[in-house]
């Protein structure tokens, strides 16, 4: 049986970033409250929820974690940035829940279309298409993952876009049409490898996540590595790069023991220590040149919450608001 059957579901959005500038703004949490985080180490582990999720037996429904908390900081940008909260019409279709209005599969590829839809109680809303590609199985609509997949890629047709509760709009790229800070173009999604029905290995190709607020590229083929897994669920070794296209500055995330449990789509223990350094060959954002070398720091304490430490020294408890 393959890792699902253990665990249902595991692992990915967070609330992000007007700017890299306001990465540490909107995300850092003081020791007297929980606000919704907004870091890179963040951003980094709803990624690779997602890839989970996605690659999961069609329980992508279980993206139900969906936190309208907001810092001080994201509050007052709102103001000038409104935006309006997402109302979902439908449930956002699966695999094993898809129709033939929603559901197709040509070869060993399912397309699964988005019309304003969510998943579970998340109250983000999804338009777009996703692609779930197999190797070693096909996938039938409306039926559980097959058993003898190998891999699982997952990418998203340009345009195919999220919204959170707290109204904030992000578009996913997985073909390209983004460069990124260290002018190239990073696409193809997010692959998990299978052994014996249980994952042993993530890799993101390329996945581009754009906003009025952010522009991100999240890696593993730009001098990071692919994220080994212990027992099909548990991240211990592996770098995702992320760069921050605004700022035009990278950062290195590495994983300690990151490990999920069933029902959560975000980790619940371990930690992701994240490095933000400069591109060789581009100039830093004035804020970005102020970033260059400092580290910040993610302990996992439950399902949808995190001790976070700060470029600044600053931490405390912060809630995992978003899935992708």
């Amino acid at each position: 049986m393959y890792f699902i059957t253990n665990f249902q579901t595991i692992l990915s959005f967070l609330s992000l970033t007007i700017l890299i500038g306001f990465t540490s703004a909107c995300g850092k949490a003081t020791t007297a409250a929980s606000t919704d985080d907004a870091s890179t180490s963040g951003t980094v582990a709803a990624a690779v929820g997602g890839a989970a999720n996605g690659s999961s037996g069609g329980t992508l429904a279980n993206f139900w974690i969906d936190q309208k908390s907001e810092s001080k900081m994201c509050s007052f940008l709102d103001a000038f940035l409104p935006l309006k909260n997402a109302e979902a019409g439908t449930t956002c279709p699966t695999i094993a829940s898809g129709t033939v209005a929603n559901c197709s599969v040509s070869a060993n590829t399912a397309t699964l279309t988005y019309s304003n839809c969510s998943y579970s109680s998340s109250a983000a809303v999804w338009n777009g298409t996703q692609f779930v590609a197999f190797t070693g199985a096909t996938p039938v609509c409306g039926s559980a993952f097959p058993s003898a997949m190998s891999s699982v890629t997952r990418t998203f047709s340009l345009g195919t876009s999220r919204t959170s509760a707290a109204g904030v709009g992000v578009i996913i790229d997985t073909t390209g049409a983004a460069t990124a800070a260290d002018g190239n173009v990073y696409s193809g999604g997010t692959t998990v490898s299978f052994s014996g029905g249980l994952r042993t290995q993530i890799a993101i190709a390329g996945l581009n996540l754009n906003s009025t607020r952010f522009r991100h590229t999240v890696t593993t083929n730009a001098g990071g590595s692919p994220l080994v897994i212990s027992n099909g669920n548990t991240i211990t070794s592996g770098t995702v790069i992320t760069f921050h296209n605004l700022a035009h500055l990278k950062a290195s995330s590495s994983f300690t023991n990151v490990a999920f449990k069933a029902g959560c789509c975000t980790p619940t223990s371990g930690t992701i220590t994240t490095t933000f350094s400069t591109i060789s060959g581009v100039t830093p954002s004035t804020l970005g040149a102020k970033m260059n070398g400092t580290t910040e720091t993610l302990v996992f304490t439950g399902c949808g919450t995190a001790n976070y430490e700060g470029l600044d020294g600053t931490n405390g408890l912060v809630s995992l608001g978003h899935c992708f």
